[in-house]
C-alpha cells in the first residue's frame, strides 16, 4: 500500500501533484493544466 500527500488550491491540482509524486514520468491526466 502506498500513500501520497499533495497540497493544492483545488482538488485537481493536488491530485495531479500526487500522481506526479508516484511516477515522475507520468505527466498526469492533462499535461496542459496550468498549475
Amino acid at each position: 500500500v502506498g500513500e501520497v500527500m499533495a497540497i493544492g488550491r483545488k482538488f485537481e491540482e493536488a491530485f495531479q501533484k500526487a500522481l506526479r509524486m508516484v511516477d515522475e514520468n507520468f505527466p498526469g491526466f492533462d499535461p496542459y493544466v496550468q498549475l
